[in-house]
């Protein structure tokens, strides 16, 4: 079935300015042969700036999305990196963040679920549908 894809990740800005996060696609036909593919990036330092703290004005909910063209199969990637580590080292007082997976298909939330992301690591995201 051909279908139009709309792929994002949100979560707090508060938790997740010490990350760029990257999204990306990558379209299918029936037999899985690659059609296209795009990305978004939102970068908000280069990686190993070690900012002490968010950039001035930095506030409220971040949310990076992408919309594929038709396709019948999809690959959905996302990168959460981490360019600034926290200044405390101890895990229990840097806990990890919050961040919702969304996918829809023409309309139809297809996968809607809440990663822990952590501080230090990041997180990488695989879809296919």
């Amino acid at each position: 079935m051909v279908r139009r894809f709309t792929f994002s990740l949100e979560c707090s800005l508060d938790d997740s300015w010490r990350h760029n996060i990257d999204i990306m696609y990558v379209c299918y036909d029936k037999e899985w042969q690659k059609l296209s593919h795009g990305s978004v990036e939102d970068h908000i330092a280069p990686v190993g700036v070690n900012l002490k703290s968010a950039p001035m004005g930095m506030c409220g909910n971040r949310k990076v999305e992408i919309l594929t063209p038709e396709c019948e199969h999809v690959r959905l990637l996302g990168y959460v990196n981490t360019h600034s580590l926290p200044v405390i080292k101890s895990v229990s007082q840097a806990p990890p963040f919050s961040l919702k997976v969304r996918v829809v298909a023409d309309g139809e939330i297809i996968y809607d679920k809440l990663r822990k992301v952590g501080v230090w690591g990041g997180d990488t995201i695989d879809l296919r549908f």
